[in-house]
């Protein structure tokens, strides 16, 4: 989608798709430690909340990016990715681990 609608040959350069994709994968692995640390330390349902903030500000800030006089678009768009994917790295372990700390005991 990005190619088709910010490039003329409708393709991302590979340099591109690089970026986003290391950028992707770093956020999500930097939420997991940091926010699974600062989990342990301050609670599991306060970060659990703070992580859909953190979601929901990453997400709304990819709606609104875009190309300015001096900056292209994807320089906003990869910075708002991380901090939306910050967040689901750290989101994907707690939900498993809340799952099971308040499901019933049989």
């Amino acid at each position: 989608m990005i190619g088709l609608a910010f490039y003329k040959s409708h393709i991302i350069p590979t340099q591109v798709d690089t970026a986003i994709n290391l950028s992707t994968t770093a956020g999500a692995i930097c939420g997991q430690v940091v926010l699974d640390y600062l989990a342990d330390k301050l609670g599991r349902k306060r970060m659990y909340g703070l992580e859909l903030i953190i979601i929901l500000i990453g997400t709304f800030g990819q709606s609104i990016s875009g190309a300015g006089p001096g900056l292209a678009v994807l320089g906003p768009l990869i910075f708002w990715r991380v901090v939306m994917v910050v967040g689901v790295g750290g989101d994907y372990p707690h939900s498993s681990i809340i799952t099971s700390e308040f499901s019933t005991v049989k």
